[in-house]
């Protein structure tokens, strides 16, 4: 069979973002696309694919994300107006050129391009300004670089496990920023390359690869994005749970007292063993599953700050938030005076609310150890609050990105919380998988159970496990990935929800048992999360919560 050069899942939940725009539109257009716009994601990821095979290009899961979500946006927005327009949308052919359309552009690396989907407009004559859709290009997020000369194989260190680069692949397709690579020589030996994918003061594209010198610094990976396979917005709201729908987004209520983590730029995660077996490998599976439930539950806060978790560190490494570092990298070129598209960040953030409907796909974190200076994060010529519409690091994120020693506890009142997860905790969680108390703590309990630390893939057996397998445990593993989504949402200060609303074959991930993979997060739990950021909402998750254990 041939390789395939397409990353990531087939997103075959119909892509989230389609259920959730589709939930969004009049009950008219709901009637005429319901098909449309799950035909339209389906086509869009197929033509990826094919594209990918034909260009010999790999494609970074987060770009094929990207593209789908925003094809998807194109033609439920275009079902807004006549019903001719919203079949001339969906069509099949229609929708594979607009992504194929949009890809072929991306391989000269322009500095701006328009946003997969504007190809739909032009076709059928929508005047998209009618959806907040930027009127001008985009700044382009995405870079084409060649791989390293000299290797036998490739793999991109992901979150959840490395994908592997076919030889065949003559071009890699990554957002900006900083990636690590494994690769196997020709010769046999093993070699751990960094890559920073940038763009100099002329905005032409550079690719800067380098040897990674400290080995296991290679397992905390260097990009961590949402996944929107993990959403299930398809879900209905309870219209008996008051704490299921709260108002969120435009006209929502103010908030009254800010909570923690929403006064929250910084985050400090420490990782305490207690005696529990977890090494170098161990601990980073541990801190990139933290990493990206964390960029999860971000995604879908609309009602946070901008600078709310702007800086996460897990056991000394430290993730900027994605929108930061690319502002930074293309900093020299998109400043004012050298800037004649007249592309600003905030273009880009506009769009990625509004195609996410709730969601926003762009919402990543970006590992900077080491190579803050490449990231122009501190130099002298970094962005600042001078200019509007560029996204910039607050005062307190900076001075621990730039300061010689960024491990160092929080400072009272900087902004900046402390969370402290647990890997062995029998006496604080009794006979659950784990337990958590809100803007405090989360605790494993790795003496009654043994979990696996690959990520949300259930078709990969674990590479690492942590913990000992009790008397209760009917499986090989616990899935580690849901249980501390679960967990970091009550971080959070979500509830547990006691019922699981719609039709998706997945649980609500807020339910108080666990221990599957099957698990999602629905439009009641980002309401709840929405409600969370006032501390004063009436129910807010206080205490200790238990996820008991109790697989589908």
């Amino acid at each position: 069979m041939k390789q395939s050069l397409f990353r990531g899942r087939r997103l075959a939940s119909a892509i989230v973002i389609a259920g959730a725009l589709l939930t969004a539109l009049a009950s008219h257009a709901q009637d005429r696309t319901a098909g449309a716009l799950t035909t339209a994601s389906e086509v869009a990821t197929a033509t990826m694919e094919r594209w990918a095979q034909r260009r010999g290009v790999y494609i970074d899961a987060s770009a094929v994300a990207d593209v789908v979500a925003t094809t998807s946006a194109a033609v439920s927005a275009a079902c807004w107006g006549t019903p001719t327009q919203c079949e001339r949308a969906a069509d099949r052919q229609g929708v594979a050129a607009n992504v194929t359309a949009y890809l072929d552009s991306l391989l000269g690396n322009p500095v701006a391009t328009t946003l997969a989907g504007d190809h739909i407009f032009r076709r059928i004559g929508f005047d998209k300004s009618r959806m907040g859709w930027p009127s001008g290009p985009a700044a382009n997020r995405y870079l084409a670089v060649k791989p390293p000369d000299g290797y036998a194989t490739l793999s991109h260190v992901l979150w959840n496990g490395n994908a592997v680069v076919p030889r065949t692949a003559s071009l890699l397709l990554l957002p900006m920023g900083v990636h690590g690579f494994v690769a196997t020589m020709q010769d046999g030996r093993m070699a751990w390359l960094r890559l920073s994918a940038i763009r100099d003061a002329d905005g032409k594209a550079i690719a800067l690869w380098t040897p990674e010198q400290d080995v296991d610094s290679v397992h905390m990976p260097w990009r961590v994005e949402p996944e929107l396979s993990r959403f299930c917005l398809s879900k209905s709201v309870d219209p008996t749970e008051p704490k299921y729908r709260l108002s969120t987004g435009r006209g929502a209520p103010q908030i009254t007292a800010a909570s923690d983590f929403h006064g929250a730029s910084v985050l400090r995660v420490r990782l305490i063993a207690d005696g529990q077996d977890c090494n170098a490998q161990c601990r980073a599976s541990v801190g990139a599953s933290i990493i990206q439930a964390l960029a999860q539950w971000r995604a879908g806060c609309t009602r946070c700050r901008a600078t709310t978790l702007s800086l996460v560190e897990v056991d000394g490494a430290q993730f900027v938030s994605v929108r930061y570092v690319e502002t930074a990298m293309q900093w020299p070129y998109l400043r004012p005076q050298k800037n004649p598209e007249g592309i600003l960040a905030s273009e880009v953030a506009t769009m990625a609310t509004s195609e996410g409907a709730g969601v926003d796909v762009r919402m990543g974190f970006q590992r900077v150890n080491g190579v803050a200076a490449e990231l122009a994060l501190c130099g002298t010529n970094a962005p600042t609050t001078a200019v509007p519409g560029f996204a910039v690091l607050s005062e307190q994120a900076r001075g621990r990105v730039c300061r010689p020693a960024p491990t160092a506890a929080c400072d009272a009142g900087s902004g900046c919380k402390e969370i402290t997860v647990r890997l062995s905790g029998a006496s604080d969680c009794a006979n659950a998988l784990a337990c958590g108390y809100p803007d405090q703590s989360i605790t494993l309990n790795t003496p009654r159970f043994r979990f696996g630390l690959t990520g949300p893939d259930a078709s990969r057996p674990p590479t690492v496990t942590l913990g000992k397998a009790g008397p209760s445990q009917r499986q090989d593993y616990v899935p580690l990935h849901p249980v501390m989504v679960h967990e970091v949402g009550h971080w959070f200060g979500l509830p547990h929800v006691e019922s699981d609303p719609g039709s998706d074959d997945r649980d609500e991930v807020m339910i108080d048992t666990g221990g599957s993979d099957r698990v999602c997060i629905s439009r009641a739990a980002l309401n709840m999360l929405d409600s969370a950021v006032d501390q004063a909402w009436q129910f807010r998750h206080v205490g200790k919560g238990l996820l008991r254990y109790a697989p589908r």
